[in-house]
């Protein structure tokens, strides 16, 4: 509950940040600054090589040796972040081609900043492992906190523009994680002798889960890396509204994910797959009651927010709240694979959903635009939850987990709210 009280805070902080930026930049300055912000976090998230998982799951496994483990990741992640700012000065000038010169230029500056963005990943990973998530939750919080007051700022001093609003997104972040850093000093270690072993750790389970890291973030975002090449800027400001509306529902399940792993991992394998699919059911619930409340408010509510300029978005935004509530329900199931050490299946599992993810958004975008794109992730968040499914019976040896709420799952969600760590995690259910 605390990590979804964070969550909705940043929800709610991230709702006035968008608003405010489109209302006073209109949807081609809005376009901009999407596509100026979106590749420093996306090519750090790609070149991770599944550090941050990988750092999870063996912290939250081997407390004792959890500092070793932390100071190898931050080499490495300080390392692999230049990586991803030499690869983004080179493919960004490709991918905006038909962005002006200027916002390509900045893009390019702004990858400066990959280092610090997947730092501030293995730092949060770290935190979580421990169970600290108040800790964590400051971390995912104070960033657009810190955006928040900029904004405010630079209105106030009429300095508020794509490029400084961009600023605004990316230097907060980079801000807090040299704090944290020092802040965290005394639990980073780095013995030689260590080094080879807590190596070999990190990457062969990073590995495994590296390929879940790239699906994730194509998931993600690369519906908007293809609005971003084949439709306008003012097109991509429209698209970026109607998803920042579409995955409010999610924050339920980000939240859920964030303390679901590490517990799942330390139970055994059946109490394990009981306790992520009880937590998916009420994931579905949550998040289905959700999204139906915002479809029903979206197309008074949107317009009358954003600015009528940005009335294409309502319809983009209904379609992506119903895919909300599939998408985030399958990623709840999906720490079933992470949490019982089969990071590799549930690579070949998103590998199959994004297969079909990508040529839906092919297809379908340059035929119907913004509409085509939310209908591309309608169709392949279905195509991953059958996937998923099925995935059950064939690499866990169990069938697949019930969607439907059970009155024992409301009865275990009243007694944790009600008895915080007494609530009793389950030992051996029925899926």
């Amino acid at each position: 509950m605390h990590t979804l009280a964070a969550q909705f805070g940043v929800l709610g902080v991230n709702l006035a940040t968008g608003l405010i930026i489109a209302r006073e930049l209109a949807p081609k300055g809005r376009g901009e600054q999407a596509a100026m912000t979106l590749w420093p976090a996306v090519l750090a998230s790609l070149l991770s090589f599944g550090l941050p998982v990988a750092l999870r799951y063996y912290a939250a496994r081997d407390r004792a040796r959890s500092s070793e483990l932390l100071g190898v990741a931050l080499i490495y992640a300080a390392l692999l972040g230049f990586v991803a700012t030499f690869a983004g000065i080179v493919f960004v000038p490709h991918w905006l081609s038909h962005y002006n010169v200027h916002v390509i230029r900045f893009t390019q500056w702004l990858m400066l900043l990959s280092p610090p963005f997947l730092v501030a990943r293995i730092l949060q990973s770290f935190l979580e492992a421990r169970g600290d998530f108040r800790q964590s939750n400051f971390i995912l919080y104070m960033p657009p906190a810190g955006t928040l007051v900029t904004l405010l700022a630079l209105i106030g001093f009429h300095r508020l523009n794509p490029y400084t609003s961009s600023l605004a997104y990316v230097i907060p972040t980079v801000l807090l994680t040299v704090w944290r850093l020092i802040a965290l000093r005394r639990f980073i270690r780095f013995r030689l002798p260590d080094f080879a072993e807590a190596t070999r750790r990190l990457f062969t389970y990073g590995f495994g889960a590296y390929g879940i890291n790239i699906l994730n973030t194509f998931a993600a975002q690369i519906d908007q890396a293809l609005v971003v090449k084949f439709l306008s800027p003012a097109d991509l400001g429209a698209y970026t509204v109607a998803l920042t509306i579409g995955r409010l529902p999610s924050t339920i399940a980000q939240a859920l994910v964030v303390v679901l792993l590490p517990r799942a991992t330390a139970l055994e394998f059946d109490a394990a797959l009981t306790l992520v699919a009880r937590a998916a059911r009420v994931n579905l619930v949550g998040t289905a009651v959700a999204s139906t409340v915002l479809a029903l408010v979206v197309p008074t509510a949107l317009p009358f927010l954003y600015g009528h300029a940005f009335s294409i978005s309502v319809g983009v935004a209904e379609i992506l709240l119903l895919q909300v509530v599939i998408s985030s329900t399958t990623s709840v199931l999906a720490q079933s694979f992470l949490a019982t050490g089969r990071p590799v299946f549930l690579t070949i599992l998103q590998a199959l959903g994004l297969g079909t993810a990508v040529p839906f958004l092919l297809m379908l975008i340059p035929r119907f635009g913004l509409i085509g794109a939310a209908l591309a992730l309608l169709a392949s968040t279905l195509v991953r939850l059958a996937f998923m499914m099925v995935s059950y019976p064939l690499f866990l040896k169990r069938p697949p987990p019930s969607l439907v709420l059970r009155t024992d799952d409301i009865r275990f969600v009243r007694e944790s709210l009600r008895g915080g760590r007494r609530a009793p995690l389950p030992q051996e259910a029925e899926i």
